[in-house]
């Protein structure tokens, strides 16, 4: 139910904001962020608590939470920006004819 509410209100706070080339750049990835964010934080828990050797409940801290979303923006976008120069019909988009 929290998440419904939370989609709803960011929904009519997009809505109501103008728009900008902040939100622009991170609309343009969110088909490939979507599906590719719960992947990299896998991969992002899994060195955490076998490399670094932390506990499964490091994840419940804000600043590691905030760190955890930065670099998987970090990462996802250069993939949405090779996919969609490269392979844009696995995105949804038309093939650029040359």
């Amino acid at each position: 139910m929290n998440s419904c509410i939370g989609i709803v209100a960011l929904l009519m706070l997009g809505l109501l904001l103008p728009e900008t080339g902040v939100a622009r750049f991170l609309s343009v990835g969110t088909i490939v962020i979507f599906p590719l964010h719960p992947l990299i934080f896998s991969v992002f828990s899994g060195m955490a608590m076998y490399i670094f050797k932390l506990s499964h409940t490091f994840q419940d801290h804000f600043w590691v939470s905030c760190m955890f979303t930065i670099s998987s923006i970090a990462i996802c976008y250069p993939v949405s920006a090779f996919l969609s120069k490269h392979v844009p019909f696995a995105i949804g988009k038309q093939r650029k004819i040359k």
